[in-house]
C-alpha cells in the first residue's frame, strides 16, 4: 500500500507565520507504530458543557454521578422499544413541568432505566426481572 502524500500547513501559510510549519500528515493517516489508527481526543468532552446547556441538564441528573464523565455508546434496539422510548420521553417531559422539562432526555431515560435494572440484577440476581426476560426457565424458582 502507498503511502499518502503529506498535506502542507495551508492556513500557516496564508495568515502568514513567522516561520514556515513543517508538513504534517493528513488526519485520516495518523497511526501508531503498530499500525492502529490514533484516537484523536473530541474537542469538547460530552460532560464538559457551557452556560445554558449544561444548566439544562443538570435539571434532570442525579446528584450521584454529576461530575461522571458520559461517553457514546451505540446499541441496537426493536422498533416497538424505539417508539415506546419516544413515548416516555414525552410522558416524562410533561410529567417534569415546564422548569425541568429539558432536562429530561433520551439518554437520561435510558441511563437511569440500565441503572434500575442493574441494580435489581446486582441484588436478586437469577431471580431479577432483567435475568428473567433474558434467561426464561434458567431461574431456580423460590418458594417461601
Amino acid at each position: 500500500m502507498t503511502e499518502r502524500k503529506r498535506t502542507p500547513d495551508i492556513l500557516s501559510d496564508l495568515l502568514g507565520s513567522a516561520q514556515p510549519s513543517p508538513l504534517r500528515p493528513h488526519p485520516s493517516t495518523l497511526e501508531q507504530q503498530d499500525g492502529t489508527p490514533e484516537y484523536q481526543q473530541d474537542s469538547k468532552m460530552s460532560g464538559q458543557q457551557d452556560g445554558a446547556q449544561g444548566a439544562k441538564e443538570d435539571l434532570g441528573r442525579d446528584e450521584t454521578n454529576v461530575d461522571e464523565p458520559k461517553v457514546k455508546a451505540t446499541f441496537y434496539l426493536s422498533k416497538s422499544v424505539v417508539e415506546a422510548l419516544e413515548d416516555a420521553h414525552l410522558a416524562l417531559r410533561r410529567m417534569a413541568g415546564a422548569p425541568r422539562r429539558s432536562g429530561v432526555s433520551k439518554s437520561l431515560i435510558v441511563e437511569k432505566a440500565l441503572e434500575l435494572a442493574l441494580e435489581e440484577l446486582a441484588l436478586e440476581a437469577s431471580q431479577s426481572r432483567l435475568a428473567r426476560k433474558i434467561t426464561p426457565g434458567n431461574h431456580e424458582e423460590t418458594v417461601g
